[in-house]
């Protein structure tokens, strides 16, 4: 499904356009944060997509908000026509 998505939010979006996706990280059963990232796998989607010129970070909470213990987040660029 999220590649789907990713394919049409390329079909529609105007060449060189930029697009930012947040993807929260959930704490683990036991209450700590998750360490696994999810850059790499929202890259390799964007990728893809046919996006170019992906920043990518990780950014983990110093405490926990509402269940979420950090967040992966990506900038990327339309490729032009």
């Amino acid at each position: 499904v999220k590649r789907r998505g990713l394919d049409e939010i390329a079909r529609v979006l105007k060449s060189r356009a930029h697009l930012v996706v947040a993807d929260f990280d959930t704490m683990s059963d036991d209450g700590t944060a998750s360490a696994v990232s999810n850059v790499e796998r929202l890259v390799d989607l964007v990728s893809g997509a046919g996006f170019v010129d992906v920043e990518s970070v990780d950014i983990e909470f110093a405490k926990a908000h509402h269940g979420w213990s950090g967040a992966s987040i990506i900038r990327v660029t339309k490729r032009s026509s």
